[in-house]
């Protein structure tokens, strides 16, 4: 810890002491953690909406007010839309909530683990979610285009042992390559790194703070 020196000479021990002295260094499994607590709530609720507007997409087209490839392409597109869009409201949630052992923490920018410990509030974790989703969906196209040839590959043999598995398979790539660039961006965009004038980090659970949501959990 610095010093200071006093009025009369002597040096004084700096009282810079903040709720998160014991700041944590994030590792994989940290990262892991927060983004499973992100990524399962907001799959379901994403899920649920897509279902929901697929049923509407369907009235509609037997209605003879969509073509089937329009409601193909609103549900495709509603998958992304409205997975981002349940996502803004579950980060809010995950900024505030107590994980087993740790928790997540704002700080000024370039200062982790001193200073004062800064309130998530919407306006912080929405810059937070909108650093999440811009680079999920960079990472995402190049990743898609990265792995076009072996996906086309994959889905192929899928379809050949069986085409109803082809929709079933296409769900689960997406999952897949959806969690694995969620992941990468928590841990390598979002920990430990400076956001609009903050920076997200990680202090003990068992730290005092009246921003923290409920108790420790074992997410």
């Amino acid at each position: 810890m610095g010093t200071l020196p006093s009025i009369t000479g002597q040096t004084a021990a700096r009282d810079s002491r903040s709720p998160y002295d014991s700041y944590i260094q994030p590792t994989l499994g940290h990262g892991l953690r927060i983004w499973w607590a992100l990524y399962w709530r907001t799959s379901v609720i994403g899920v649920l909406l897509v279902l929901a507007v697929g049923d509407v997409a369907e009235i509609l087209s037997r209605n003879g007010l969509l073509t089937s490839g329009a409601r193909t392409a609103i549900v495709t597109a509603s998958a992304y839309v409205l997975t981002f869009i349940a996502a803004y409201f579950v980060m809010h949630y995950v900024v505030r909530k107590r994980f087993r052992g740790f928790r997540v923490i704002l700080s000024p920018a370039a200062a982790a683990g001193v200073g004062p410990e800064l309130e998530p509030t919407r306006r912080r974790t929405t810059r937070i979610w909108w650093t999440y989703t811009w680079r999920s969906l960079i990472y995402l196209v190049l990743l898609s285009i990265a792995a076009n040839i072996p996906l086309g590959a994959f889905l192929f043999a899928v379809g050949a042992i069986s085409v109803k598995w082809v929709p079933v398979a296409r769900f689960v790539v997406s999952m897949v390559l959806n969690g694995a660039v969620g992941l990468f961006v928590i841990y390598s965009n979002i920990l430990d790194e400076d956001i609009a004038g903050f920076r997200v980090g990680l202090a003990p659970a068992t730290d005092g703070s009246p921003f923290a949501a409920g108790s420790s959990t074992r997410s």
